[in-house]
């Protein structure tokens, strides 16, 4: 404490001062009488926030009417939070009937326990805290104007294909992996080669959502004649596994070799409506299963946090993985799942957290 309010409490003759500030400061005598005066000396400093005054004195003698009077009109001038800690003797020798502590307590915040008025002070704290972190974000039923809403078509239904996919998700600015789509062994060469080696192929097919399941994914392709082969083998292991599926061809992908696995996801829940997951991803998912649940729509800042509640954290910190990028992602997708209302799932895993920006390199969406 320093400047003007210092020196007017120091002036102060009802205080036990000695020349300097402590904490506590007390009251010459029996002055509970000088909190009036106390009090709009520390109301009229805008560096506080919330104001803890404790009382040691009886609660039930003479001067307990005075008191209750007092700390009644100190609670009445402040604009912010004031608590009142009592914990001077309650039990009077006749019991009159409300005592003055009890007139005070049906009024504003009294404790007698000082650990619970702490309590009730960081309460305080933290709800002013997330209000103001809360107060310029949407509400649940946020739906953005017709004139601001993306232009985009939504197949209703189904599982979307790779390019529907990629597609619905870039109108929301979540960019994948350079990904294309062929249709025969020579284009897969082809493509492979313009992309750079090592490449992945995986098979595109709304019928089979879950192409490693079913050999429908070849990683490390170094060649172009690897590419040919993988190509082959990819439509003869789903054709296999799944006969009735519709194919739409074989993607071609760039092979991204560093970053830490994520998985960002999201699922509609019956009573909750659609909910956000963060966690470890890829094969992380068998060592590390937890996920941390966001409400959309939410801010990078929450993101954060969310992703501080995992494991994902500590994985990121040792590889200098770009937090703040998934933060974004994390937060672009839960404009998609606020804003997308047939959307049913979705699950972009993995999501490699690279040291600078993220790769999403697999997506699944259905739709209701």
């Amino acid at each position: 404490m320093e400047g003007d309010t210092e020196r007017r409490l120091l002036d102060m003759e009802g205080l036990l001062t000695f020349g300097e500030l402590h904490n506590p400061v007390d009251i010459r005598g029996y002055g509970a009488d000088h909190l009036p005066e106390i009090a709009d000396a520390l109301f009229g400093d805008d560096a506080y926030d919330a104001y803890v005054f404790a009382v040691g004195l009886s609660a039930v003698d003479e001067r307990a009417e005075d008191i209750a009077d007092d700390l009644l009109a100190v609670a009445d001038a402040a604009d912010d939070p004031v608590l009142f800690l009592w914990t001077g003797r309650k039990d009077p020798d006749e019991l009159d009937d409300p005592q003055p502590y009890e007139r005070v307590r049906e009024e504003v915040p009294l404790f007698y326990d000082p650990g619970r008025c702490m309590d009730a002070l960081a309460s305080l704290v933290e709800f002013g805290s997330n209000r103001d972190r809360l107060a310029d974000r949407p509400s649940r039923n946020y739906r953005r104007s017709e004139s601001d809403r993306r232009d985009v078509e939504v197949p209703s239904g189904r599982t979307l294909t790779w390019r529907e996919s990629a597609d619905l998700l870039s109108a929301f600015d979540i960019e994948t992996v350079e990904t294309r789509l062929v249709e025969g062994p020579e284009e897969a060469a082809t493509v492979a080669s313009d992309l750079g080696f090592p490449v992945v192929l995986k098979v595109d097919s709304a019928d089979v959502p879950h192409r490693s399941t079913v050999g429908g994914v070849r990683t490390d392709v170094r060649s172009a004649a690897d590419a040919r082969d993988a190509y082959e083998e990819i439509l003869s292991s789903v054709r296999e596994a799944v006969p009735d599926a519709e194919i739409e061809g074989v993607l071609v992908q760039s092979q991204v070799e560093d970053g830490v696995e994520a998985l960002a996801g999201v699922s509609t829940d019956p009573e909750f409506g659609p909910l956000v997951a963060v966690g470890p991803g890829g094969t992380l998912v068998e060592q590390f299963d937890e996920r941390a649940l966001l409400v959309p729509p939410f801010t990078a800042a929450e993101a954060t946090e969310a992703i501080a509640e995992t494991r994902l954290d500590a994985l990121l910190a040792q590889s200098d993985g770009d937090a703040s990028a998934l933060a974004e992602l994390l937060a672009r997708v839960g404009d998609f799942a606020a804003e997308c209302e047939s959307l049913d799932e979705l699950d972009l895993n993995p999501v490699l957290v690279r040291e600078s920006g993220v790769a999403v390199v697999d997506a699944l969406v259905r739709t209701r």
